[in-house]
């Protein structure tokens, strides 16, 4: 398995875990981060964190540290 925050742009994944807090997970729900979604990465900020993903035809940015916490597989 790999983490969201080793993925390379341009790739799909698909979600198989999500390793967050209560409260943070609920968070990654809101925002369609969930076990068997599609997600993508897109591109990095210019230090390198946060990146911005494309989960369920929206942008969002996510930053590494909460990255580490979403397992995923290539599409």
């Amino acid at each position: 398995m790999i983490t969201l925050n080793n993925t390379q742009i341009n790739c799909e994944y698909i979600i198989t875990d999500v390793k967050a807090e209560t409260e943070l997970k609920y968070r990654f729900y809101d925002l369609g981060i969930h076990k068997g979604a599609k997600i993508k990465r897109l591109k990095s900020s210019p230090l390198g964190d946060p990146v911005s993903y494309l989960a369920k035809e929206t942008v969002i940015a996510i930053r590494s540290i909460d990255a580490e916490k979403i397992e995923v597989e290539p599409l």
